[in-house]
Protein backbone atom coordinates (compact mmCIF):
# COMPACT_ATOMS: atom_id res chain seq x y z
CA UNK A 1 0.00 0.00 0.00
CA UNK A 2 0.82 3.50 -0.83
CA UNK A 3 0.39 7.34 0.51
CA UNK A 4 -1.51 9.87 -1.74
CA UNK A 5 -3.79 7.44 -3.66
CA UNK A 6 -6.61 9.94 -4.89
CA UNK A 7 -10.25 8.84 -6.63
CA UNK A 8 -11.05 9.94 -10.44
CA UNK A 9 -13.43 12.39 -8.47
CA UNK A 10 -10.79 14.02 -6.47
CA UNK A 11 -8.60 14.15 -9.50
CA UNK A 12 -11.65 15.81 -11.59
CA UNK A 13 -11.43 18.82 -8.38
CA UNK A 14 -7.75 19.33 -8.62
CA UNK A 15 -7.97 19.19 -12.67
CA UNK A 16 -10.81 21.60 -11.67
CA UNK A 17 -9.20 23.95 -9.09
CA UNK A 18 -6.46 24.86 -11.75
CA UNK A 19 -8.19 25.94 -14.37
CA UNK A 20 -8.26 29.68 -13.10
CA UNK A 21 -4.32 29.58 -13.30
CA UNK A 22 -4.15 27.86 -16.73
CA UNK A 23 -6.44 30.47 -17.79
CA UNK A 24 -3.96 32.91 -16.39
CA UNK A 25 -1.28 31.09 -17.80
CA UNK A 26 -2.18 30.97 -21.07
CA UNK A 27 -4.01 34.26 -21.91
CA UNK A 28 -1.29 36.79 -20.06
CA UNK A 29 2.30 34.86 -20.02
CA UNK A 30 2.31 32.32 -23.19
CA UNK A 31 -0.48 33.55 -25.67
CA UNK A 32 -1.47 30.20 -26.45
CA UNK A 33 -3.17 26.99 -24.31
CA UNK A 34 -0.44 25.83 -22.19
CA UNK A 35 0.17 22.02 -21.01
CA UNK A 36 -2.18 20.90 -18.40
CA UNK A 37 -0.69 17.59 -18.26
CA UNK A 38 2.75 15.93 -18.48
CA UNK A 39 2.90 11.92 -19.67
CA UNK A 40 5.93 9.81 -19.10
CA UNK A 41 6.62 6.74 -20.15
CA UNK A 42 6.61 3.59 -17.46
CA UNK A 43 10.51 2.49 -18.69
CA UNK A 44 11.62 6.30 -18.17
CA UNK A 45 10.21 6.86 -14.80
CA UNK A 46 11.79 3.26 -13.58
CA UNK A 47 15.05 3.63 -15.39
CA UNK A 48 15.02 6.90 -13.53
CA UNK A 49 14.14 5.64 -9.92
CA UNK A 50 16.39 2.90 -10.66
CA UNK A 51 19.27 4.62 -11.43
CA UNK A 52 19.15 7.25 -8.47
CA UNK A 53 18.64 4.35 -6.30
CA UNK A 54 21.74 2.98 -7.54
CA UNK A 55 23.78 6.03 -7.26
CA UNK A 56 22.28 7.15 -4.71
CA UNK A 57 21.61 4.60 -2.03
CA UNK A 58 20.22 7.08 0.68
CA UNK A 59 17.54 8.20 -1.99
CA UNK A 60 13.93 8.29 -0.33
CA UNK A 61 11.82 9.77 -2.37
CA UNK A 62 11.29 11.95 -5.76
CA UNK A 63 10.49 16.11 -6.13
CA UNK A 64 8.42 17.08 -8.78
CA UNK A 65 9.21 20.61 -9.94
CA UNK A 66 7.21 22.83 -12.74
CA UNK A 67 8.88 24.46 -15.46
CA UNK A 68 8.67 25.90 -18.81
CA UNK A 69 10.48 24.92 -22.28
CA UNK A 70 12.59 27.22 -23.16
CA UNK A 71 11.39 26.28 -26.99
CA UNK A 72 8.07 26.23 -27.15
CA UNK A 73 7.67 27.91 -23.45
CA UNK A 74 5.19 25.42 -22.45
CA UNK A 75 4.88 24.17 -19.06
CA UNK A 76 5.97 21.21 -17.63
CA UNK A 77 7.63 19.56 -14.90
CA UNK A 78 10.53 17.41 -14.04
CA UNK A 79 11.72 15.10 -11.22
CA UNK A 80 14.99 14.69 -8.58
CA UNK A 81 15.53 12.16 -6.18
CA UNK A 82 15.61 13.81 -2.48
CA UNK A 83 17.34 12.13 0.61
CA UNK A 84 16.56 12.64 4.25
CA UNK A 85 18.47 15.07 6.10
CA UNK A 86 17.48 16.90 9.43
CA UNK A 87 14.33 15.43 9.02
CA UNK A 88 13.68 17.10 5.82
CA UNK A 89 13.53 15.86 2.37
CA UNK A 90 16.34 17.62 0.70
CA UNK A 91 17.27 17.71 -3.33
CA UNK A 92 20.27 15.49 -3.38
CA UNK A 93 22.84 17.83 -4.86
CA UNK A 94 24.22 17.27 -8.10
CA UNK A 95 21.73 14.38 -8.94
CA UNK A 96 20.41 14.25 -12.28
CA UNK A 97 16.85 14.26 -13.23
CA UNK A 98 13.89 12.87 -15.49
CA UNK A 99 12.82 15.52 -17.83
CA UNK A 100 11.25 13.12 -20.76
CA UNK A 101 7.68 13.58 -20.63
CA UNK A 102 5.30 14.42 -23.63
CA UNK A 103 2.43 17.56 -23.48
CA UNK A 104 -1.31 16.72 -23.34
CA UNK A 105 -3.02 15.83 -26.23
CA UNK A 106 -3.88 18.96 -26.97
CA UNK A 107 -1.49 20.55 -24.68
CA UNK A 108 -4.57 22.32 -23.25
CA UNK A 109 -6.62 19.41 -22.47
CA UNK A 110 -8.24 19.00 -18.89
CA UNK A 111 -8.16 15.95 -17.29
CA UNK A 112 -9.04 12.83 -17.60
CA UNK A 113 -7.81 12.22 -21.37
Amino acid sequence: MYNGKISPAQATALDTAFNSRHSVISTQITGTPDNRSVWFDLVDLQGFIDDAQKEHGNMNGVRVYFGAESDRGLSTVFMVPTESSNGSNNDIPGADGLNSGDPGHPPSANYPQ
